[in-house]
């Protein structure tokens, strides 16, 4: 069923950034409740080196059906298609997956737009990346990961993540076992061995 009438470019109340979907928006209710949108942004924090913190070419997410019923919104698996990720560390330390708490327009008690809450709201038992890419940048480093197929495992809303699949970076493909913090933590550690061809197997941590 399709409905590319829904498009929308505003400022979420979750995220407090701008989040725009250029393309088709659709959904399916069989062989189960399944999401699909095409071509979706979300927009950096001011000051960032580029525009857009995330692009989607296309994002597929799967509801549990009986939560459904009682009007909530359970999501078991995500796959994220071509997906480009900008994450950068500013020079106040903060990085620009850490979003503002925000209290909205109902007051006092009403939930806040802190990472934690959209990591609640987004919850996923089970994430596939297609053909993914992250860059990375803090003062003067940049590095580029790219080419990136892998198979997340979320313990809990905001963390810890296991994940493994494979990358290329400076011309190496690489295959990987990862594990990360939490992500809403002042820094996110990454440990991931990786062995390959073409470069021994070692053990990295980056924040």
């Amino acid at each position: 069923m399709p409905v590319s009438s829904w498009r929308r470019n505003s400022s979420t109340a979750l995220t407090g950034r701008t989040v725009e979907l250029r393309g088709p928006l659709g959904l399916s209710l069989l062989p189960g409740p399944t999401v699909t949108a095409r071509d979706v942004r979300l927009a950096n924090p001011p000051g960032a080196a580029v525009e857009d913190m995330v692009r989607l070419r296309a994002v597929e997410v799967k509801l549990a059906f009986w939560p459904l019923l009682a009007r909530r919104v359970e999501i078991r698996s995500a796959t994220l298609v071509e997906p480009d990720f900008d994450l950068e560390r500013v020079a106040t330390g903060d990085g620009n997956w850490q979003f503002e708490k925000r209290v909205p327009t109902g007051g006092v008690g009403a939930a806040d737009a802190s990472s934690e809450a959209i990591m609640r709201a987004l919850a996923v038992d089970r994430l596939t990346i297609q053909n993914g890419a992250v860059t990375y940048r803090s003062g003067t480093t940049v590095e580029r990961f790219e080419h990136i197929n892998a198979t997340v495992a979320i313990e809990g809303h905001a963390g810890p993540y296991t994940a493994a699949g494979e990358f290329v970076s400076r011309g190496a493909a690489l295959r990987f076992e990862a594990r990360s913090g939490a992500i809403d933590a002042p820094d996110v550690p990454f440990q991931a061995p990786l062995p390959s061809s073409r470069r021994p197997g070692f053990s990295s941590t980056w924040y």
